[in-house]
C-alpha cells in the first residue's frame, strides 16, 4: 500500500492518497535514475520514476538541455506523478495540509498564477526492446505540454483530458539511460474574475468557477466551488500516469465488445477494435481474440501508416452468439460478472501486439415517454439511485484502491449510479470500480452551468478532447449515459461536435444535451427539506441533483480544524462550505426539530438525526414514486467539507450514508409521510410472492399505541400501497414507528422512524432516559480482513434510538477507517436485539488490538466486548 503523504496538521486517509511510492526514498536519494526492470511485458509504468519539477522561470536551459543525460537538477523538487503541482510541493513540506483549517488560504496563488512548470525523470530502457516501437504515454495532464525525450521534441498535448501517445522508437536509446522533460503549461484564463470570492466568510456569497471555463477542457472545479476551495495551481501537473509500451509493426488501440440481447438467453457480441500500421509499407496479418472458450480470427491488410477499424460479430465467428451468458446487473438487481477479451495482432505467426480487458455482458435500453427518461437493463426498469461526484479527491491524490473504497461505499449504500459531474474524474480506475461494483456511470463532458463561467474559447481542442474521452471509456460496462453541459444546453457548434462523435464512435448510449432540462430535471434544491415535501414534490422524473447538507461527525470536525474554531459557528466554518443558505437553513432545522444544540458535540449529535431523517425521504420519495430516479448532490467529499456528502472526506459515514442505504433497499418498506400510507417497493427483476407487511406504532416510552399487518405480492419493479398509518394523538407529541416486511421467516426489510405531528418538534426525544445496552462483539481475521458481529441488545423499558457504533486502535485511541458497516445509527425497542457485521484492513491498526465503541442519542459511550 502507499504511505500517507508526508504533510502538517492533519493525516490524509490511507485510500485516497496517490503518493509516488518512492516520494520518502526519492526525498534522500533523488539522484538514483529509475531502472526498468519488468522484464518488458509489455507496459512499463514511468510513474515509479523519481520524478522531479521547477517552475520554469527558475530553469534557464533549453529544452534540449533539460532533456539530456546528466542534466543537472539538484534544486528541482521530488514530484509526485501521478499528481499536480500543489501536491508535490505539499509532500515536500513547502507548504502544510492545505485540507487543514485555512491553510490553503495562505498558500499564495501568485506562486502557481501564470506560471509554467518543468518535469524530468531518467529512466534505463532493457536492451530486449531493440527491435521493438516503443511508444511514451501520458494518459493525462493538465492544462498543455511539450514534451522532449534524449533533447529532442516528441509532441503536445492540448487539454487536461486528452491521452498522449507517442512513437519514439528513433529517438529513445535501449540499454541506456534516457531522459524525458515535460513542460506544463499554465491554463490561460485561470486568474479569478473581478466577482470571484476569493476567501469564503461567514454570511458572504460563495461563487462558482470562474472564467477558467474559456480553458476547458480543464480541472473547472478547482477554480472554486460551493463545495472546494480555490486550489492554488488549479491542479496543473502530470494528473495521470504515465507508460512507456512496445509493439510491433501493427498496434491495437482502442478496443471493447459491444452485447445483445436478442433473448433473455442468448447474448450476441461485437468486438470492435482499431489497428494503426505504424511504418511506411503495407502490412498483412491476423487479428486473433479469445473470450473464454470462444476464438476467434480475421486477416486484415494495412496500407503505409494506415489505421483502419475492425468489427468481428456472429457473421464472422457464430461463437460470439453465446447461449445462457452470464449477465451483468446495476447493484441490487444481480451479480457484476465479468468476462476477459484478449486480442492479438499476429504478422507472420508473430504477435505484433496484445492487448486485453475486461467486460460484462448486458443490454442497456432507454425510454422517454412522457419526456422523464427512464432506464432498462437487460429488460428490467432500473430505478436509479445514486449520487454526484464533483471530483475524487481535490488534489487528485485518488488511487486505485482509493477508487475501490469509495465505489464499494456507494455499492454498500444500495446506491447504483455515480454522476462523473463535469467529467472531472478521468481515472481508468474510477470506471474499473464502477464495473467491478455494478454503479452505472452518467458521464459528463466539461462544461459547466452557463451561470458559472464562459463557454471553451478553443472548440477544436475541446472536441479532441470529447473524442479521446469516448473512446477510452466506451469499453466499460458501467458506462450509461453521456450528458453535455450541466444545467444549461451546450454551444450549437459543441453540441453538434458531441453528437457526431457520439454517432460515429458510440452510439450504444443515450446523449443528454443538458443535465436539468428535456427529459431529465435538476437544479435542486440544496437544502434539506421536510420529509413530507420530498414525497410530493420528488421521485416523478430522474433528478439529477437533490441536494443534501450532512454534517460530519465530530471527531471530523476536530480533523478538519483548529479545536479553537469548533464552536460556536464561525469564519472558520465558512472556508470548509458552511453558508449562507443551506447551511443556515440546516442549523435552523436541527433546532427547532431537536432543540438548541448547546456545545459543537451537542450540535454534531443533532445533526446526525437530521441527517438520517432527510437522506432516507429523499431515497423514499424515489421509491414512492417510482420515475426515473434521484442522484443526491453530493455523496462523495472532495475535501473535509460541511455539505454535499454521505461519508466525509476521512471515509467516515455520516448518518445520512445509513439513511440513504435503508432507503435505496432493493425491496424495501416505508413510511410516505405525505400521504401517511405504508408502502412497500420491489426493485428487482423478479416478482415476489406471499410477503407480510407489518407496521407497529410506539409512544416515546416504549409502549405500543398501534399494530398492523397485511399479506401481499409484489411484482418486479413495482410499489405497492399497503393501508394508512393511524399517527398518535397529541397525548404523545413524539412517537416511533417500526416496519417490517418477510416473506415467511426472511426479513427482506426493516425500518425505523421517529415523527411527531406536522409542523411539530422531537425535542421530547430529549427526555428520553440513558440505555446501556449489553454489547458484545465476534471476531474473525482472514485475508488481512478484520470483520466483527457486533451484537447490541436493549434490556431497558425505553428505546435505545440511534445507536452509532465505531471502532478505534485501543492504545493510541485513533480511528480506524475506512470501515465498511453493514448498518449504524440504528435503533432498538425495548427488548429487542441485533447483530451488525462491520469490516476493516487489518493495515489500518497499524499493529495495535482494535476497540470497538458504542454510543447513539441517549446512549452513553461504551465499549463493545470483544469475545
Amino acid at each position: 500500500m502507499n504511505s500517507r503523504l508526508p504533510i502538517l496538521n492533519a493525516s490524509i486517509p490511507f485510500y485516497r492518497c496517490t503518493p509516488n511510492r518512492n516520494m520518502k526514498i526519492s526525498l534522500l536519494l533523488s539522484c538514483i535514475v529509475c531502472v526498468c526492470s519488468s522484464l518488458f511485458a509489455d507496459t512499463f509504468d514511468l510513474s515509479n520514476c523519481q520524478w522531479k519539477l521547477r517552475n520554469a522561470l527558475n530553469v534557464n536551459d533549453a529544452p534540449a538541455a533539460i532533456a539530456q543525460a546528466g542534466y543537472d537538477d539538484r534544486d528541482w523538487i521530488p514530484a509526485q506523478v501521478p499528481g499536480t503541482v500543489l501536491g508535490s510541493y505539499v509532500a515536500d513540506g513547502k507548504f502544510p495540509d492545505p485540507w487543514f483549517g485555512d491553510n490553503m488560504d495562505q498558500i499564495p496563488d501568485e506562486m502557481f498564477s501564470g506560471n509554467d512548470f518543468w518535469y524530468r525523470c531518467s529512466f534505463v530502457i532493457p536492451p530486449e526492446t531493440a527491435r521493438k516501437h516503443l511508444w511514451l504515454n501520458f494518459d493525462g495532464i493538465n492544462w498543455k505540454a511539450e514534451v522532449f525525450l534524449n533533447g529532442s521534441a516528441i509532441g503536445r498535448i492540448d487539454g487536461a483530458f486528452i491521452r498522449g501517445h507517442f512513437d519514439v522508437t528513433q529517438v529513445a536509446k535501449t540499454g541506456a539511460t534516457n531522459d524525458v522533460a515535460v513542460l506544463i503549461r499554465h491554463c490561460e484564463n485561470w486568474k479569478p474574475g473581478p466577482k470571484k470570492v476569493l476567501h469564503k466568510t461567514l454570511g458572504g456569497r460563495t461563487s462558482n468557477g470562474d472564467v477558467l471555463g474559456a480553458d476547458s477542457p480543464a480541472f473547472l472545479a478547482s477554480a472554486g466551488w460551493n463545495w472546494l476551495p480555490i486550489v492554488r495551481g488549479r491542479n496543473i501537473g502530470i494528473w495521470n500516469k504515465v507508460r512507456l509500451e512496445t509493439s510491433g509493426d501493427v498496434e491495437i488501440v482502442d478496443h471493447w465488445v459491444i452485447s445483445d440481447l436478442p433473448n433473455p438467453d442468448q447474448a450476441d457480441l461485437t468486438v470492435k477494435t482499431e489497428l494503426h500500421n505504424v511504418t511506411t509499407v503495407s502490412q498483412h496479418g491476423r487479428l486473433v481474440g479469445r473470450i473464454g472458450d470462444i476464438s476467434f480470427s480475421q486477416e486484415v491488410t494495412l496500407g503505409p501508416n494506415e489505421s483502419k477499424s475492425v468489427t468481428i460479430d456472429k457473421s464472422v465467428c457464430p461463437g460470439l452468439s453465446i447461449s445462457h451468458p452470464r449477465l451483468w446487473w446495476p447493484n441490487g438487481y444481480g451479480g457484476q460478472p465479468l468476462y476477459k477479451l484478449s486480442l492479438s495482432f499476429e504478422i507472420d505467426r508473430k504477435v505484433s501486439d496484445s492487448k486485453s480487458l475486461s467486460f460484462g455482458i448486458r443490454k442497456i435500453t432507454y425510454e422517454t415517454a412522457g419526456k422523464a427518461l427512464k432506464i432498462y437493463v437487460n429488460g428490467c426498469r432500473i430505478l436509479i439511485r445514486g449520487g454526484n461526484w464533483g471530483m475524487a479527491e481535490g488534489l487528485l491524490r485518488c488511487d486505485a484502491s482509493g477508487y475501490d473504497t469509495l465505489v464499494r461505499l456507494h455499492r454498500d449504500a444500495n446506491l447504483n449510479m455515480i454522476r462523473n459531474w463535469v467529467g472531472m474524474v478521468g481515472d481508468d480506475a474510477f470506471y474499473d470500480a464502477c464495473d467491478r461494483y455494478g454503479i452505472l456511470v452518467w458521464d459528463d463532458f466539461w462544461l459547466a452551468n452557463p451561470l458559472d463561467g464562459p463557454v471553451p474559447l478553443d472548440n477544436k481542442m475541446f472536441l479532441a478532447n470529447v473524442d479521446d474521452k469516448i473512446r477510452r471509456v466506451r469499453s466499460h460496462t458501467s458506462l450509461a449515459l453521456y450528458c453535455g453541459r450541466n444545467e444549461g444546453n451546450p454551444p450549437a457548434e459543441l453540441d453538434a461536435g458531441m453528437r457526431a462523435a457520439l454517432k460515429s464512435l458510440d452510439d450504444t448510449r443515450y446523449y443528454l444535451p443538458s443535465s436539468a432540462d428535456g427529459v431529465v430535471t435538476g437544479r435542486g434544491p440544496y437544502a434539506n427539506q421536510d420529509a413530507d415535501w420530498y414525497f410530493k414534490n420528488r421521485g416523478k422524473t430522474l433528478h439529477s441533483e437533490l441536494g443534501i447538507v450532512a454534517i460530519p461527525a465530530l471527531e471530523s470536525m476536530r480533523e478538519m480544524m483548529p479545536e479553537k474554531d469548533l464552536w460556536p459557528i464561525n469564519a472558520m466554518w465558512a472556508v470548509h462550505d458552511y453558508q449562507t443558505g443551506r447551511s443556515q437553513l440546516n442549523t435552523k432545522r436541527i433546532a427547532q426539530r431537536y432543540g438548541e444544540p448547546a456545545d459543537i458535540g451537542d450540535y454534531c449529535r443533532k445533526a446526525q438525526m437530521v441527517n438520517l431523517e432527510t437522506a432516507k425521504a429523499m431515497m423514499e420519495c424515489a421509491q414512492a414514486n417510482q420515475g426515473g430516479g434521484i442522484l443526491i448532490w453530493m455523496t462523495q467529499a472532495a475535501w473535509p467539507s460541511l455539505i454535499c456528502q454521505l461519508y466525509d472526506y476521512y471515509f467516515e459515514p455520516t448518518a445520512a450514508f445509513f439513511g440513504v442505504k435503508s432507503g435505496s433497499e432493493p425491496v424495501h418498506v416505508f413510511w410516505d409521510s405525505n400521504a401517511d400510507v405504508i408502502k412497500a417497493a420491489n426493485n428487482t427483476p423478479k416478482d415476489l410472492k406471499e410477503l407480510t407487511a407489518e407496521a407497529a406504532v410506539y409512544s416515546l416510552d416504549g409502549i405500543v399505541l398501534w399494530r398492523k399487518s397485511i399479506p401481499l405480492d409484489m411484482p418486479e419493479s413495482s410499489v405497492r400501497d399497503c393501508f394508512p398509518i393511524t399517527r398518535p394523538t397529541d397525548s404523545s407529541p413524539v412517537f416511533f414507528v417500526k416496519l417490517s416486511l418477510r416473506q415467511g421467516e426472511k426479513r427482506l426489510s426493516d425500518n425505523f422512524y421517529w415523527s411527531c405531528a406536522k409542523g411539530g418538534t422531537c425535542a421530547a426525544l430529549n427526555q428520553l432516559p440513558p440505555v446501556k445496552l449489553e454489547a458484545t462483539a465476534v471476531e474473525k481475521r482472514k485475508d488481512g480482513v478484520c470483520r466483527f458481529s457486533v451484537t447490541t441488545r436493549n434490556l431497558s423499558q425505553a428505546v435505545a434510538l440511534a445507536i452509532r457504533l465505531k471502532v478505534q486502535r485501543a492504545k493510541s485511541g485513533k480511528r480506524v477507517l475506512p470501515v465498511f458497516y453493514e448498518d449504524n445509527y440504528y435503533s432498538l425497542l425495548p427488548g429487542e436485539d441485533r447483530t451488525v457485521v462491520l469490516e476493516f484492513n487489518e493495515k489500518e491498526l497499524d499493529g495495535e488490538a482494535p476497540k470497538i465503541l458504542a454510543e447513539g442519542w441517549n446512549i452513553p459511550l461504551q465499549e463493545v466486548t470483544i469475545q
